[in-house]
């Protein structure tokens, strides 16, 4: 049985990076280049170096179970947000993409919530503090630090397009009542470009 698992696992490793070595070339380049400097500028060259790169796969359930893979949702603009419970960022700005989302519903768009928190907690947390209306997936450290392979803090928040492809990486955020209009600023645009190409 520990074989078998041991197998799975590999084939899954291998689907996944086999998938977009370019993407995984990409971020070991950029780590490798910029070592040498300071912490919160290697996290802006960072997000700019998987931009313009396909997006890795990954397949996951939601919080309702529901199976999402990436690759599945090709033809739709997809808006994924890493983001935790406690990360005051994170909450702070979920108002605004809630809005977001409640704007571009019947369009081909897909927002996806990617937390290391469990169900349990999740559900505390939107009782007590704010719904998310992403389709959110729980317990996935793998996603953000394996697959994607993300360094850059949280909340992290990528558009991919139609294609694919990267075409936005924002990171870190405001925990003030700004925090809901610089995140609406910063994806709009970039949701309004990639809906109509």
């Amino acid at each position: 049985m520990k074989q078998l698992i041991t197998i799975f696992f590999i084939l899954l490793s291998f689907q996944i990076f086999s998938q977009s070595p370019d993407y995984e070339n990409a971020v070991l380049a950029c780590r490798s280049k910029n070592k040498s400097i300071d912490i919160v500028e290697y996290l802006k060259n960072f997000n700019q170096c998987i931009i313009g790169k396909k997006a890795p796969n990954f397949i996951a359930k939601t919080i309702d179970g529901k199976t999402i893979e990436l690759n599945n949702l090709k033809g739709n603009v997809v808006v994924i947000n890493f983001w935790f419970t406690s990360c005051r960022p994170c909450v702070a700005e979920i108002p605004g993409l809630n809005d977001i989302a409640e704007k571009y519903k019947t369009d081909k768009i897909q927002f996806i919530g990617i937390t290391r928190d469990n169900k349990v907690d999740l559900d505390k947390f939107y009782k007590t503090k704010v719904k998310f209306n992403f389709k959110t997936i729980p317990n996935n450290k793998n996603i953000y630090n394996t697959i994607f392979m993300l360094q850059s803090g949280f909340p992290t928040t990528i558009l991919i397009d139609k294609e694919g492809i990267i075409r936005l990486v924002t990171s870190g955020g405001r925990i003030d009542k700004n925090a809901s209009d610089e995140i609406k600023s910063k994806l709009i645009p970039y949701i309004e470009k990639y809906l109509v190409e």
